[in-house]
Formats: C-alpha cells, structure tokens, sequence
C-alpha cells in the first residue's frame, strides 16, 4: 500500500508592492510543500496516526496475499501429480483471491488516500498562512513550491530555501500556549489544577474520521488535547474546526478569550467523529446543549 502523503500542486506566491512609495519586493524562495507539512510536530504525529488506524487493514491485506502464494506454491509443487479437477479448482481459488485482493487493495487504497487529503487540507492551511506571513514580513516576492515535479524550477541554491524556516515558525505557532515543546500537557495541567467548570456533552461519533470541535458562544475558544497526540486548535466565535485525533483517550481542555468563563476541562475516549460543542449559559458558565425533547 502506498503510504505517502499526496503531494501538494504547484505553488505560487506573489506579493503585493508595498504601499507608501516603499520598493517592491523582489526575492525569491523555494518551498518543499509537501516536507514541511510532515516534517512539522502535527504532520509527524498525523502520519503516525494514519498508518497506526491501518495497520490492521495492511495486516489483513497481507494475510490475503500471503494465503494467494501458498495456494500458488501447492500448484507449483503438485501440478505433476494432481487430478485436472484438483488443478481447477485450485486455479479458480487462485484467481477469486486475486480479484478480492485487488478489490480491498483498491477500497483500502482510496480510504487511505481520503484520509491523507483530510490532514493535508487541515495542516496544508495552516502552513500556508505561517508561509505567507513569514513571505510578506521579509519581503519575498515569489515563494515556488519544489514538490511539485512540474514546478518549473531547474535549479535552486540551498540558500533561497525556506522549507526549515516555516517547519520552525509553524511548529512555535502551534506547539502550546506557552511556545515550547510540551505546552498543550502544560496548559492542560494549569487548568485542570484551578477552578474550571466540566467539559459539556459530547456528541458520540461514527468511529472513523476526525473530531469536530464546534464553538458555539461569541468568543474565540482555544482547545487542548493531550492523549496519544497533543493538539491545539483556536476555534473562532460560531466557528468549527476538524482536528485528526486518532483513537484513544484524551486528557481535553478548552479556554475561551472571554477571561470571565471558567476554562473547560475533562477526560474523553476518542473513537473518531465525535463532536465537541461549547455553550455558555446565561449565567456565564461553560454549560452543554439543552437535551432534545423526548418523543412522545
């Protein structure tokens, strides 16, 4: 099964002319798109993810193959001595076992493949807004993304290359509150050690596919998880956002920019594409969503 990730398409910047009579700008840089998202702590923990959620189809997918050889080897080694009836009916074996693992290879395949483009869209965009800010700041006029085969760029110095520049700045941006390695457990650890009001209910999910994390209240909310990966995500006033955790339990807590609320804090069991939604009630405490009527 192929196991990379898809590779971004080509990729240009342009930038504006700066106002106020100043020069424009007229640097240019290369990007390897598609490294620094995985070489960055989110992308490593995705793609860790990712492969850990197939093993076992990959494992199924092997055993298959592994069963198909073994019924080729019997008709090797006794296709001297086997009646023409044994030898049908291990030749049409062979043969529906090829077609079904050429069907799971292709329904695993493009599962994979849908998967991966979920975490690239979600981590593509905001690499791109790490790039176009650190683009824009030092005055590059033309950012080309090299991942691309057909990016036409014949040969680049080494020196014009900011693919470490962004993993660097993206992983600062997105490692905890505090900017350091660790700071999601960190924050975490603060809120669950001060006054805080319980996580509200969670919606139960599919069991596949990513959390979303849905925002209800007219602040902008910053949620923290820590389990089998660490995440931070900002969600905006009525905002969503889906965040690629894969399954597992998570230490989870939420603080909003309206420094009246009690933070969240909570213990949940991810299975995937469970819902996480924020309320605040009347009185200015986190609350979860009134519950449904009951039918009649």
């Amino acid at each position: 099964m192929k196991k990379n990730f898809v590779v971004f398409p080509a990729l240009v910047l342009g930038m504006a002319a700066m106002a106020f009579g100043q020069a424009a700008p007229t640097k240019v840089a290369i990007i390897h798109v598609q490294n620094a998202i995985l070489q960055t702590k989110d992308g490593q923990k995705a793609a860790n993810e990712l492969q850990g959620r197939f093993a076992p189809k990959k494992a199924g997918l092997d055993k298959k193959q592994n069963e198909i050889a073994t019924l080729q080897d019997q008709l090797r080694k006794g296709s001297a001595t086997m009646s023409e009836d044994a030898k049908a009916k291990l030749m049409r074996d062979i043969d529906a076992g090829n077609k079904s693992l050429q069907r799971d290879t292709e329904d695993a395949q493009a599962d994979l493949d849908s998967e991966q483009g979920k975490i690239m869209q979600d981590l593509g965009g905001k690499v791109m807004a790490v790039l176009e800010k650190f683009a824009t700041a030092n005055g590059y006029a033309v950012v080309l993304d090299v991942s691309n085969p057909q990016t036409p760029v014949l040969w680049a110095a080494s020196a014009v290359d900011i693919t470490g520049d962004i993993v660097k700045l993206y992983d600062q941006a997105n490692s905890g509150a505090d900017g350091s390695a660790g700071g999601v457990s960190a924050t975490i650890a603060r809120i669950e050690a001060g006054r805080h009001a319980s996580m509200p209910a969670m919606q139960k999910g599919s069991g596949s596919g990513p959390i979303t994390v849905q925002n209800d209240t007219s602040s902008t909310l910053t949620v923290y998880f820590s389990g089998p990966a660490d995440r931070k995500e900002v969600v905006s006033a009525h905002g969503k956002v889906t965040v690629p955790l894969g399954p597992g339990s998570y230490k989870v807590a939420g603080e909003l920019a309206d420094k009246s609320v009690l933070p969240f804090f909570g213990v949940r069991q991810y299975s995937g594409g469970e819902t996480e939604q924020f309320f605040i009630d009347l009185a200015g405490r986190p609350a979860a969503p009134a519950p449904a009527p009951k039918k009649k």
